[in-house]
């Protein structure tokens, strides 16, 4: 019996390790990016959005970063809440502000999906820039724009903390 209890053990020490999220010291140049949870829970006291750290010290411009975060998460806690083929065609800035030109695919996202994908977005552009705004503008394949928006650092609400009570 003891020798069974040693065994298991060391298999959970070895396990263990596994489990843990790398600290961002582990990192030369840690990257958030940040996708849905899968089990997300109506008391809302782990949030619809969380953050994987990568390593970013590989990636040399915002568009390969974004081509990068788009391949989806490791994690399978998360999701990627993008369509399938989505694509960077520009990314270019002008002061505190990131312009983002998104391809068509992203016009498929309405509601809910697609204020959770760009929201995504943003917070992992805000969490590895210094802007303060990013403009972002979906494509069609001819070049038009279909949809333009603004997300600005202070207007990103991550975490509602209100709780609604009986007959509100």
């Amino acid at each position: 019996m003891k020798k069974m209890i040693c065994i298991l053990l060391v298999l959970i020490l070895l396990v263990l390790p596994g489990c843990v999220k790398p600290s961002e010291d582990a990192y030369k140049r840690p990257a958030y990016f940040y996708y849905p949870r899968n089990d997300i829970l109506l008391d809302g006291k782990d949030g619809v959005i969380t953050y994987e750290l990568r390593e970013a010290a590989h990636i040399a411009s915002r568009k390969e970063l974004l081509k990068y975060y788009f391949e989806g998460p490791d994690s399978s806690a998360l999701y990627s809440p993008f369509p399938e083929e989505s694509s960077v065609l520009e990314c270019t800035f002008f002061g505190n502000t990131l312009y983002v030109s998104l391809s068509h695919h992203f016009d498929e996202l309405t509601g809910m999906p697609f204020t959770i994908a760009t929201t995504c977005i943003a917070m992992t552009l805000f969490a590895s820039t210094n802007y303060t705004v990013i403009e972002f503008e979906i494509l069609g394949e001819d070049g038009q724009i279909l949809r333009s928006f603004t997300l600005a650092r202070d207007q990103v609400l991550v975490e509602d903390t209100h709780i609604a009570l009986p007959g509100e």
